[in-house]
């Protein structure tokens, strides 16, 4: 893997706090606290695939 591409986990956690807040929530309540982070952790996990080439992607499997 060549090239791994630097997800910014802190930017998207901000902007889910702000989508919460234009939601018209408060991000900082009991049960939103941590989930700016839970989102920018799933984001991180679901796009790990950009990381691969197609090659190392087709080696896979």
């Amino acid at each position: 893997m060549e090239n791994k591409k630097k997800i910014d986990t802190e930017a998207i956690a901000y902007h889910i706090r702000e989508i919460l807040k234009a939601l018209g929530d408060d991000p900082e309540r009991e049960g939103l606290k941590d989930t700016p982070k839970r989102v920018a952790k799933m984001y991180e996990e679901v796009f790990e695939g950009m990381n691969y080439t197609n090659k190392e992607i087709a080696d896979m499997f």
